[in-house]
């Protein structure tokens, strides 16, 4: 929680590593990612969004059993989790829609991370950590 929300380096000598973080609303740290909307539901999740923001520079987070869990819901144990990724399981496509939608209107482009990685390799002001001080 300590780190920032958007792209920084971390440098070990000469070499370093340049992260991009999950994305996180700004100030609250609710993952961008729609295993969290699904949680939430879009209406929470859109108030909070609107309420702190995105970075400039955002990773929209999704994974496979996001759009398919409630398919598979039957073959987990009942559990936390199982209830999480449940939750809202058959609105997936839409609630990803209205992601990428927002993120539209909002004026985010988009590209690939390697795209994203080319634009922000050199920009100057790059928040950096040293491997120790990452470690500690």
């Amino acid at each position: 929680l300590d780190k920032p929300n958007i792209p920084f380096r971390i440098t070990r000598g000469d070499e370093s590593l340049l992260e991009f973080p999950f994305t996180c609303l700004s100030r609250v740290r609710i993952v961008f990612g729609l295993s969290y909307v699904k949680l939430l539901g879009w209406g929470v999740y859109s108030t909070l969004w609107r309420a702190f923001g995105l970075p400039d520079i955002a990773l929209a987070l999704s994974h496979p059993h996001d759009f398919y869990f409630h398919e598979l819901a039957d073959f987990h144990s009942p559990s936390l989790e199982k209830m999480a990724l449940s939750r809202n399981a058959k609105r997936a496509f839409d609630y990803y829609d209205n992601m990428v939608g927002a993120l539209n209107k909002q004026g985010y482009k988009f590209a690939f991370l390697s795209e994203a990685f080319e634009h922000v390799k050199d920009q100057p002001g790059l928040q950096e950590f040293t491997l120790e001080i990452w470690e500690k």
